[in-house]
Protein backbone atom coordinates (compact mmCIF):
# COMPACT_ATOMS: atom_id res chain seq x y z
CA UNK A 1 0.00 0.00 0.00
CA UNK A 2 0.85 3.69 -0.08
CA UNK A 3 0.74 6.56 2.37
CA UNK A 4 -0.48 9.57 0.36
CA UNK A 5 -0.88 12.48 2.81
CA UNK A 6 -0.71 13.37 6.51
CA UNK A 7 -2.08 16.26 8.60
CA UNK A 8 -0.82 16.90 12.14
CA UNK A 9 -2.16 19.15 14.93
CA UNK A 10 -0.95 20.90 18.07
CA UNK A 11 -3.05 18.65 20.30
CA UNK A 12 -0.89 15.67 19.33
CA UNK A 13 -3.43 14.07 17.00
CA UNK A 14 -3.07 13.43 13.28
CA UNK A 15 -4.89 12.10 10.22
CA UNK A 16 -3.40 10.10 7.35
CA UNK A 17 -4.75 8.77 4.06
CA UNK A 18 -3.54 6.09 1.68
CA UNK A 19 -4.48 2.86 -0.01
CA UNK A 20 -3.87 -0.82 0.73
CA UNK A 21 -3.88 -3.87 -1.51
CA UNK A 22 -6.11 -6.18 0.47
CA UNK A 23 -6.34 -8.94 -2.16
CA UNK A 24 -2.92 -8.41 -3.69
CA UNK A 25 -4.12 -6.50 -6.74
CA UNK A 26 -6.85 -3.90 -6.08
CA UNK A 27 -6.12 -0.82 -3.96
CA UNK A 28 -8.71 0.26 -1.42
CA UNK A 29 -8.77 3.72 0.15
CA UNK A 30 -7.99 4.10 3.84
CA UNK A 31 -8.06 6.82 6.50
CA UNK A 32 -6.17 6.55 9.78
CA UNK A 33 -6.30 8.67 12.93
CA UNK A 34 -3.49 9.08 15.43
CA UNK A 35 -4.62 9.74 18.99
CA UNK A 36 -3.52 8.52 22.41
CA UNK A 37 -0.18 7.37 21.04
CA UNK A 38 -1.47 4.94 18.41
CA UNK A 39 -2.82 4.82 14.84
CA UNK A 40 -6.28 3.38 14.15
CA UNK A 41 -8.03 2.73 10.86
CA UNK A 42 -11.32 4.60 10.43
CA UNK A 43 -14.39 2.90 8.98
CA UNK A 44 -15.62 4.43 5.72
CA UNK A 45 -19.31 3.60 5.23
CA UNK A 46 -19.25 4.24 1.46
CA UNK A 47 -16.84 1.33 0.82
CA UNK A 48 -18.28 -1.82 -0.77
CA UNK A 49 -16.82 -5.35 -1.08
CA UNK A 50 -14.88 -5.78 -4.29
CA UNK A 51 -14.47 -2.05 -4.80
CA UNK A 52 -11.26 -0.21 -5.36
CA UNK A 53 -10.18 3.31 -4.69
CA UNK A 54 -7.46 5.77 -3.83
CA UNK A 55 -7.36 8.81 -1.58
CA UNK A 56 -4.85 11.23 -3.06
CA UNK A 57 -4.95 14.43 -0.99
CA UNK A 58 -5.93 15.58 2.49
CA UNK A 59 -6.70 19.11 3.69
CA UNK A 60 -7.68 19.70 7.32
CA UNK A 61 -8.61 23.21 8.52
CA UNK A 62 -8.83 21.71 12.02
CA UNK A 63 -8.41 18.37 13.78
CA UNK A 64 -12.19 17.86 13.66
CA UNK A 65 -13.04 19.02 10.15
CA UNK A 66 -11.46 18.35 6.78
CA UNK A 67 -11.62 16.92 3.26
CA UNK A 68 -9.95 14.02 1.45
CA UNK A 69 -10.12 13.53 -2.31
CA UNK A 70 -9.41 10.72 -4.75
CA UNK A 71 -11.42 8.18 -6.75
CA UNK A 72 -13.55 5.13 -6.10
CA UNK A 73 -15.14 2.40 -8.19
CA UNK A 74 -16.85 -0.98 -8.29
CA UNK A 75 -16.41 -3.86 -10.73
CA UNK A 76 -18.91 -4.04 -13.60
CA UNK A 77 -19.55 -7.66 -14.54
CA UNK A 78 -21.13 -6.64 -17.86
CA UNK A 79 -18.14 -4.66 -19.13
CA UNK A 80 -15.38 -6.48 -17.28
CA UNK A 81 -14.07 -3.13 -16.02
CA UNK A 82 -14.28 -0.95 -12.96
CA UNK A 83 -16.73 1.94 -13.11
CA UNK A 84 -14.62 4.71 -11.62
CA UNK A 85 -15.72 8.10 -10.34
CA UNK A 86 -14.19 11.02 -8.46
CA UNK A 87 -14.65 10.97 -4.70
CA UNK A 88 -14.57 13.66 -2.02
CA UNK A 89 -14.88 12.72 1.66
CA UNK A 90 -15.73 15.24 4.39
CA UNK A 91 -15.05 14.92 8.11
CA UNK A 92 -17.50 16.52 10.53
CA UNK A 93 -18.47 15.55 14.09
CA UNK A 94 -16.09 12.59 14.00
CA UNK A 95 -17.63 10.96 10.91
CA UNK A 96 -16.34 10.84 7.33
CA UNK A 97 -19.04 10.99 4.67
CA UNK A 98 -18.99 11.33 0.91
CA UNK A 99 -19.83 14.72 -0.58
CA UNK A 100 -21.69 15.43 -3.79
CA UNK A 101 -19.56 16.61 -6.72
CA UNK A 102 -20.54 18.34 -9.98
CA UNK A 103 -18.49 15.75 -11.91
CA UNK A 104 -20.10 12.31 -11.84
CA UNK A 105 -19.61 10.69 -15.24
CA UNK A 106 -16.34 9.31 -16.54
CA UNK A 107 -13.03 8.38 -14.98
CA UNK A 108 -11.72 11.29 -12.90
CA UNK A 109 -9.37 11.60 -9.96
CA UNK A 110 -9.19 14.33 -7.32
CA UNK A 111 -5.43 14.99 -7.24
CA UNK A 112 -5.26 17.78 -4.66
CA UNK A 113 -7.50 19.42 -2.06
CA UNK A 114 -6.51 22.80 -0.61
CA UNK A 115 -8.86 24.44 1.89
CA UNK A 116 -8.54 28.08 2.98
CA UNK A 117 -10.77 27.29 5.95
CA UNK A 118 -13.88 25.23 6.70
CA UNK A 119 -16.00 27.39 4.38
CA UNK A 120 -13.84 27.85 1.28
CA UNK A 121 -11.32 25.82 -0.67
CA UNK A 122 -10.13 24.37 -3.96
CA UNK A 123 -9.47 21.00 -5.54
CA UNK A 124 -7.77 19.82 -8.74
CA UNK A 125 -9.29 17.00 -10.79
CA UNK A 126 -8.35 15.41 -14.10
CA UNK A 127 -9.40 12.49 -16.33
CA UNK A 128 -5.98 10.88 -15.82
CA UNK A 129 -5.81 8.82 -12.64
CA UNK A 130 -2.04 9.15 -12.31
CA UNK A 131 -1.28 12.67 -13.56
CA UNK A 132 -2.82 16.13 -13.67
CA UNK A 133 -2.88 16.22 -17.50
CA UNK A 134 -6.18 17.89 -18.35
CA UNK A 135 -6.42 19.18 -14.77
CA UNK A 136 -9.26 21.55 -13.86
CA UNK A 137 -10.35 23.34 -10.71
CA UNK A 138 -13.21 22.78 -8.29
CA UNK A 139 -14.15 25.48 -5.80
CA UNK A 140 -15.86 24.94 -2.46
CA UNK A 141 -18.12 27.78 -1.34
CA UNK A 142 -21.59 28.12 0.17
CA UNK A 143 -21.44 24.52 1.35
CA UNK A 144 -20.93 22.84 -2.03
CA UNK A 145 -18.37 22.04 -4.70
CA UNK A 146 -18.62 23.67 -8.12
CA UNK A 147 -16.49 23.58 -11.26
CA UNK A 148 -14.39 26.76 -11.25
CA UNK A 149 -13.50 28.97 -14.16
CA UNK A 150 -10.41 28.21 -16.24
CA UNK A 151 -7.57 30.19 -14.58
CA UNK A 152 -6.30 31.23 -18.04
CA UNK A 153 -9.29 30.99 -20.34
CA UNK A 154 -8.44 29.46 -23.68
CA UNK A 155 -4.83 28.66 -22.80
CA UNK A 156 -5.29 24.90 -23.05
CA UNK A 157 -3.06 24.41 -20.00
CA UNK A 158 -3.63 21.87 -17.24
CA UNK A 159 -3.90 22.93 -13.60
CA UNK A 160 -1.08 21.03 -11.92
CA UNK A 161 -0.78 22.33 -8.36
CA UNK A 162 -2.18 24.91 -5.98
CA UNK A 163 -0.49 26.45 -2.94
CA UNK A 164 -2.44 28.69 -0.56
CA UNK A 165 -0.99 31.19 1.85
CA UNK A 166 -1.89 30.17 5.43
CA UNK A 167 -5.44 31.06 6.48
CA UNK A 168 -6.04 33.25 3.42
CA UNK A 169 -7.80 33.28 0.05
CA UNK A 170 -4.55 33.97 -1.78
CA UNK A 171 -1.99 31.67 -3.31
CA UNK A 172 -0.38 30.36 -6.48
CA UNK A 173 -1.33 27.93 -9.22
CA UNK A 174 1.08 25.99 -11.40
CA UNK A 175 -0.19 25.29 -14.93
CA UNK A 176 1.50 22.68 -17.14
CA UNK A 177 1.04 20.82 -20.43
CA UNK A 178 0.38 24.09 -22.28
CA UNK A 179 0.11 23.80 -26.12
CA UNK A 180 3.00 26.24 -26.62
CA UNK A 181 5.29 24.20 -24.37
CA UNK A 182 5.47 26.84 -21.66
CA UNK A 183 4.45 26.31 -18.07
CA UNK A 184 2.69 29.13 -16.31
CA UNK A 185 2.31 30.51 -12.81
CA UNK A 186 -0.96 32.16 -11.81
CA UNK A 187 -1.68 34.34 -8.77
CA UNK A 188 -4.96 33.56 -6.99
CA UNK A 189 -6.61 36.36 -5.03
CA UNK A 190 -10.06 35.62 -3.57
CA UNK A 191 -11.24 33.76 -6.66
CA UNK A 192 -9.53 36.04 -9.20
CA UNK A 193 -6.72 34.68 -11.39
CA UNK A 194 -3.84 36.76 -12.74
CA UNK A 195 -0.96 35.28 -14.73
CA UNK A 196 2.45 36.01 -13.23
CA UNK A 197 5.03 36.52 -15.97
CA UNK A 198 8.00 36.62 -13.58
CA UNK A 199 10.24 33.70 -14.43
CA UNK A 200 8.40 32.99 -17.69
CA UNK A 201 9.17 29.61 -19.20
CA UNK A 202 11.74 28.84 -16.48
CA UNK A 203 8.90 28.25 -14.00
CA UNK A 204 8.51 24.46 -14.27
CA UNK A 205 5.84 22.79 -12.16
CA UNK A 206 6.33 25.43 -9.49
CA UNK A 207 4.14 26.65 -6.67
CA UNK A 208 5.36 29.86 -5.07
CA UNK A 209 4.07 30.37 -1.55
CA UNK A 210 5.80 33.62 -0.61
Amino acid sequence: GFLRDVATFDDGTAWAIGDSFFDGSKPSENIYRFAGGSWNRVDLPHQVPGGLGRLQSLSMPSANEGWAGGFNGIYNNNTGRYDLRPMMLYLKDGVWREESLPITDGTYNIHQVAMNNANEGWAIFSPDLDSTKGGQLLRYADGRWQIAADPLAGSGCSVHRIGLLPASSQGWLSLTDCPDGRERRVWLDNGTFVEDSVGGPRCTRCVRLA
